[in-house]
């Protein structure tokens, strides 16, 4: 139930949004207005679905990790 409401939502918006983009014949504007409301339509599905997801932070610690034990050796 709430999945459909969340694509009902997003459907409304993007139908007052879009229009007045492609009548104006912003093209780039449209393009980039539908991958965001794409991108937050899905996460909202996934967070309303309970869907675990991993935290960007993690990815980060893991490219980081090596030059921080690097470094923290050369200091010592």
């Amino acid at each position: 139930m709430a999945v459909a409401v969340i694509l009902l939502l997003a459907a409304l918006v993007a139908g007052l949004e879009i229009r007045p983009l492609i009548r104006k014949r912003m093209k780039k504007e449209c393009w980039s207005f539908a991958v965001l409301s794409a991108i937050a339509t899905t996460l909202a599905i996934f967070m309303v679905s309970e869907v675990n997801m991993p935290n960007p932070l993690n990815g980060i610690s893991v490219l980081y990790q090596p030059l921080h034990d690097w470094l923290s050796a050369l200091l010592r």
